[in-house]
């Protein structure tokens, strides 16, 4: 059991929302209905929906002129209990001009009767008297199984005794205008009812979007001749000639961009080709020497395509670490995922080791197959064989104390002889530092 009014401008889908949602729904389940919305049709319900509506389905239609808003308006006068009533513009039901409700109270010994007359009474064989006010109708619609749906353009317009014991509140916005695939659409925003409802502090919940039903526009009229016109406001912004203009102009400017890339991507291409070539066509190889003590590592082997380091070929790899030349490559770490090796030429010397990346090694053929702490697996994208680079090992050489600065440890020679101004002759001694 509910009490809540549905709020917003022309086009919002307020009643249509209330006869798609509240009415339809209610008469198929077979409730009274009580309502001025006009042309609401049982016959239609039935053909449009494939449904056979019970017996107790009953339509109660008030005209919706000046006589039927009074009559509507003392609903607690004269619906049946449990009966579903909804009342089209609100404002004119219980408009904002008048100053109180109270000519809208009736005698208090008023009890509901069915329809032969007789006085219904509750389960202790008491009668159940209607509400002698509006207040009293809102406040205990529960008690008599009522509920009460009110639909208006403006909430503000609706008188505040209303607002003020109804449960809730709905302010509506039609969708259709803002895309295409919005049509048809609109989205119902909950709130207390003595708020507007148009600012979001006021939302209570989330709000829900609704999507219109064909066949529920035949089941009523909305309007006095039943045809709608569409509002201005609400048609989509793609038939402004504006947005469509800046759209094309979008458009060929995301096309003209796709063409010119792919041209520069083309050229780009075509440069590098013959480079590559080159390359590959410069390859030189070194003989490869075998391990000492390794028989094994005779038939393992590469060679690096292309690279110069220090002015020479990259020598081909021999076994595990060890170079043809002598040379041996190590795996010394990861930074940032790029993993780093080292290439020893010779034993001793500044430029005895150079520093590699595996990007270093990806330009001249080897890609990195496995990677551990300990050791990288490469292998060579044409030939397939295989590369192992572990740790450097541990230097076991003794430390040798490099060189103290000369000068501390010496002796301080002075001159073998100082002349004073006067002539004497002075022979210092040495003295040790």
């Amino acid at each position: 059991m509910t009490a809540v009014v549905h709020h917003g401008p022309p086009g919002s889908y307020k009643t249509f929302a209330l006869v798609q949602r509240i009415i339809i729904p209610e008469l198929i389940k077979g409730r009274t209905v009580v309502t001025n919305v006009r042309g609401v049709d049982l016959d239609a319900i039935a053909t449009q929906y494939g449904v056979e509506l019970p017996q107790e389905s009953r339509l109660i239609y008030v005209e919706p002129d000046i006589a039927g808003y009074k009559h509507i308006a003392r609903f607690f006068h004269w619906v049946p209990l449990g009966a579903l009533i909804v009342m089209d513009e609100g404002q004119r039901v219980y408009p904002t001009r008048e100053r109180t409700l109270t000519h809208l109270d009736q005698d208090p010994d008023n009890a509901f009767k069915d329809e032969s007359g007789e006085v219904q009474t509750d389960s202790d064989g008491k009668p159940i008297y209607r509400p002698y006010n509006i207040e009293n109708a809102l406040d205990q619609h529960r008690h008599y199984n009522w509920d009460i749906y009110i639909s208006t353009t403006n909430i503000g317009k609706i008188h505040g005794e209303i607002r003020k014991v109804v449960e809730w509140a709905y302010r509506h916005r039609n969708n259709s205008g803002l895309l295409p695939w919005y049509k048809n659409t609109w989205t119902e925003f909950r709130h207390d009812a003595e708020q507007s409802g148009k600012s979001i502090s006021h939302y209570s919940g989330t709000p829900k979007k609704y999507k219109a039903q064909s066949k529920a526009f035949a089941c009523y009229k909305s309007t006095a001749t039943g045809k709608a016109k569409e509002s201005a406001e609400n048609i989509s912004i793609f038939r402004d000639p504006k947005v469509r203009m800046l759209l094309g102009v979008i458009v060929c400017a995301l096309v003209y961009i796709s063409i010119v890339g792919y041209q520069k991507y083309q050229d780009i291409q075509a440069r590098t080709a013959p480079a590559k070539r080159d390359s590959t066509a410069n390859r030189q190889t070194v003989p490869m020497v075998p391990t000492q003590g390794d028989s094994t590592n005779t038939g393992v082997g590469h060679h690096l395509r292309g690279s110069q380091l220090s002015g020479s070929v990259l020598p081909r790899f021999n076994g595990v670490n060890t170079l043809g030349n002598g040379a041996r490559l190590y795996f010394t770490g990861s930074v940032n995922r790029k993993l780093w090796f080292s290439l020893v030429l010779c034993e001793d010397g500044p430029a005895c080791e150079i520093p590699l990346k595996s990007d270093d090694l990806e330009l001249v053929g080897y890609d990195v197959l496995r990677s551990t702490q300990s050791f990288v697996q490469l292998e060579h994208t044409e030939t397939g064989e295989i590369v192992i680079a572990s740790q450097k090992p541990a230097d076991t050489r003794p430390y040798t104390a490099p060189e103290r600065s000369r000068g501390n440890d010496q002796q301080f020679q002075p001159p073998v002889e100082y002349v004073s101004p006067d002539g004497d002759v002075f022979k210092p001694r040495p003295v040790t530092l």
